[in-house]
């Protein structure tokens, strides 16, 4: 156990690379080169190089061996001393590229600085483009998650008069401690908390990779990241069809907010993907191809008689309306069909509680609900789901299921159904039966 020396021949079977096998207990094992040239074999054995009388250079080289062994053996027990757990291969190769000794390595670790201005720089780069999320630039909505996020640990800060400094993010009641204050002080609901969450431990990801911290708490202490079911909901089939019969020509701003949706539960795409599905030339076509922004996968999609009749409404000119009063202006549309005044129950987490209440269903319009809608339609007309899927353009079924609202009023719909032509037939048969 420990450190061990070995070469890696090379294809002349003449010379070979000095290689380090790293085999601590509890860390999993692993090697590398060392930048040390080519060794000729025959200098080699017994797992050293040879030394004594003529071999004044292997004997440096050896030298060199046993220091960086006795440098990896001392950084193990400091790290297991400061951090209470064992270094993983990571933490081994950035001692070894630091070329410090392993007292000098904690005790710059220890340095103590804000955390603050370095999340400001890390948004402030992908704002700018500097860094980039597999090749694109990051989008409004994540970007607007980490500002989010900033300004509740600011508040967290100031709410306990603390730092948030690279030594107290490395305990784990800071990261409980702050889920804590947005559940309780603050009452988010349980996925609001949670999205925060998610936003910090990538921050603390980022931080790791580039060496201001030594690991990532989440990971270390298992922190699980809570979450629960959305209330969300999609037009059935006669709601959907209400929508588009409703006579708005008395009022234009939500006569073009209905008919923005329309599009959007015929064609399943994202809002931030309507612009380009409204911009691609569809004269003499039944199907176009748009690039989906979020994942940069191809969706194709059929141009139903229900988008046709839009188009040509509008020239082909579709005005576009912000995500805030397509969602603003869906509720006041809501009100207006009969389906979607029905009250249902929802419940969620707010402040650690579970709160149950009943609501109308137009309070949980949103712009997202038109892609629920188509993908939900095409589902309770028994498409396949993989079909279905080359016009979502999700990559797999498991996150495509989470579109599809399980149609348990449905299913039970129908059952009542068979029950009652159950009913009606054996009474029938009775009727017939009875002299």
């Amino acid at each position: 156990m420990g450190v061990s020396y070995y070469i890696r021949n090379c294809r002349d079977g003449i010379n070979g690379s000095i290689n380090v096998s790293v085999n601590y207990y509890g860390v999993d094992r692993f090697s590398f080169a060392l930048p040390l040239g080519k060794i000729p074999l025959k200098k080699w054995e017994n797992g050293w190089i040879k030394t004594g009388k003529g071999k004044h250079w292997n004997s440096t080289i050896d030298t060199e061996l046993y220091a960086l062994k006795m440098k990896l053996d001392q950084f193990y027990l400091e790290f297991q001393k400061e951090h209470k757990t064992y270094p993983r291969k990571e933490e081994f190769l950035k001692f070894i590229e630091s070329k410090l000794d392993a007292s000098d390595f904690f005790e710059k670790k220890k340095e103590v600085f804000d955390l603050m201005p370095i999340i400001e720089s890390i948004i402030q780069r992908r704002k700018d483009g500097r860094e980039l999320n597999n090749g694109k630039m990051y989008g409004k909505g994540t970007l607007k998650n980490y500002d989010g996020l900033l300004r509740r640990l600011v508040a967290y800060c100031n709410h306990h008069k603390i730092k948030m400094t690279n030594i107290t993010v490395l305990e784990k009641k800071f990261v409980l401690n702050f889920q804590q204050f947005l559940l309780k002080t603050e009452q988010k609901v349980l996925n609001s908390s949670s999205g925060r969450l998610r936003c910090l431990k990538a921050y603390f990801s980022v931080m790791v990779a580039e060496d201001i911290l030594p690991f990532n708490p989440f990971k270390k202490y298992n922190i699980i990241i809570p979450e629960e079911p959305s209330n969300n909901i999609y037009l059935e089939e006669d709601e959907l069809k209400e929508l588009e019969e409703l006579d708005l020509s008395n009022n234009l701003r939500l006569d073009k907010i209905r008919d923005q949706f329309l599009l959007m539960c015929w064609s399943g795409v994202r809002i931030s993907d309507l612009t380009s599905f409204c911009d691609i030339d569809k004269d003499g076509v039944d199907v176009v191809i748009i690039v989906n922004k979020k994942t940069g996968k191809e969706a194709v999609i059929p141009l139903f008689p229900q988008s046709k009749k839009i188009f040509e409404k509008y020239n082909n000119e579709v005005p576009r309306i912000s995500d805030q009063k397509i969602n603003k202006g869906l509720k006041e549309i809501g009100v207006m069909i009969k389906g979607l005044n029905r009250k249902i129950q929802i419940s969620y987490n707010r402040g650690g509680e579970q709160i149950k209440e009943m609501v109308p269903r137009y309070s949980l319009l949103s712009n997202h609900c038109g892609r629920r809608t188509l993908i939900n339609t095409l589902v309770n007309l028994r498409f396949d789901y993989k079909d279905i899927m080359v016009i979502s353009s999700h990559a797999t079924i498991k996150t495509f299921e989470t579109y599809v609202k399980k149609n348990k009023v449905g299913v039970v719909k129908n059952m009542l159904k068979q029950y009652n032509e159950q009913l009606s037939n054996q009474s029938k048969k009775n009727s017939t039966n009875t002299p």
